[in-house]
């Protein structure tokens, strides 16, 4: 089940990727404005990272055997966490 979950966030990964392109490609176009931009750029490399450490923390949980216990990700001022898969 953990590859599994992992293929899932890097399709997810793949869809922030597209969304970006067609920020940019709407951008080009005209059709979006400077400060849209600037925001949904924000958005998307924040939602990026979240997700890459995300990906990292399950991967070193599943090499480790830490999986089958809980697992918790520390964002900012909060704590996400979920039992193993």
């Amino acid at each position: 089940p953990v590859r599994e979950y992992l293929h899932f966030l890097e399709i997810a990964r793949g869809s922030l990727a597209e969304a970006e392109y067609y920020v940019e490609f709407r951008t080009a176009e005209g059709l979006l404005e400077a400060a849209s931009t600037q925001r949904l750029s924000a958005l998307a490399s924040e939602t990026t990272r979240l997700l890459n450490a995300l990906m990292r923390s399950i991967a070193d949980k599943h090499k480790s055997g830490d999986w089958q216990r809980r697992f918790e990700v520390r964002e900012g001022g909060a704590t996400y966490s979920a039992g193993g898969f």
